[in-house]
């Protein structure tokens, strides 16, 4: 069996300089000689005990890695035959297969930045999440009545909107700005509800839950 058919090359490790080193130089070459007709052939040839000593020492690195070897082609190939059986799948359900895989790696990136058939859209600022500003959004008193909010829905939404106008950087964006809002509407029941100042207008109200972490969501 040819060892090197497939595999080009092996690995000489600095660990075999002191078994080497017993060697005469005549006992080198005929080393050198069985090192590589071991790698070619898979068989050992004739040598004299010391230089037997000395190959038996290298011929159990050797036999590892091949058996890595080995085991990293199998691998490898389960792998293509998983693809190439996924692709057949896809060909017997009538999808295009002409993609090359690169191409299909950068759709796939391409997706990913636009957000299409990805779970998560990717994160826009307040001003660019086509959310209406001036006024309060339907879904957002939707989600108000949902989190049993009873305070002043225009006035938290004004709030919130100026809040996050302010902010900068990526602390500014969001991919969910619904959610940003139902916890906004949480911090600001939880803190008139840890308030001792029980009649605290609305007014300042806003301004401690604007200015109290409101940007952590």
């Amino acid at each position: 069996m040819n060892r090197l058919e497939k595999r080009k090359s092996f690995m000489m490790y600095a660990s075999f300089i002191a078994p080497i080193r017993l060697l005469t130089q005549a006992q080198k070459g005929d080393l050198l000689d069985a090192v590589f007709t071991y790698q070619a052939t898979g068989c050992e040839p004739k040598m004299d005990p010391q230089v037997h000593m000395c190959f038996m020492f290298m011929k159990i690195q050797f036999d590892a890695d091949s058996e890595k070897y080995r085991q990293k082609c199998e691998k490898n190939r389960a792998s293509i035959n998983a693809r190439w059986h996924a692709s057949s799948v896809s060909v017997g359900m009538g999808t295009n297969t002409s993609l090359t895989d690169d191409k299909c790696d950068n759709d796939d990136k391409k997706r990913k930045f636009s957000g299409e058939n990805f779970k998560e859209k990717p994160p826009l600022r307040l001003k660019d999440s086509g959310l209406d500003l001036s006024k309060v959004p339907d879904s957002f008193y939707h989600i108000a009545s949902e989190t049993g909010y009873t305070g002043n829905v225009e006035s938290a939404y004004h709030s919130f909107v100026v809040y996050w106008k302010s902010k900068t950087g990526s602390a500014g964006r969001h991919s969910d700005w619904m959610s940003v809002w139902r916890t906004w509407l949480r911090r600001r029941l939880q803190f008139t509800a840890n308030n001792p100042i029980k009649q605290m207008t609305q007014h300042n109200i806003d301004f401690f839950v604007t200015n109290a972490g409101g940007d952590s969501v």
